[in-house]
């Protein structure tokens, strides 16, 4: 499962405590077309924290994420 913050990681140990986990980063991308890093991810200054908190709850994170942006395809 995928998650960028401490909150949805909770949620997920609550409901799901085995999951084996994905965290979401944000890329700074200015040239995308659909820059999905404004939308989902963490902050890279946040990681440290969040991995952290996943320990904390016992959660196996097992890598990472990210979407690099997209140019669009005219068809």
């Amino acid at each position: 499962m995928t998650f960028d913050c401490v909150e949805e990681l909770t949620k997920i140990s609550q409901f799901y405590p085995e999951a084996e986990c994905v965290l979401r980063i944000c890329t700074p991308n200015t040239t995308a077309l659909y820059n999905l890093s404004e939308k989902f991810g963490a902050e890279l200054v946040m990681v440290q924290g969040i991995l952290e908190a996943a320990m904390g709850l016992g959660m196996r994170v097992k890598g990472v994420a990210f979407h690099c942006g997209s140019h669009g395809v005219t068809i």
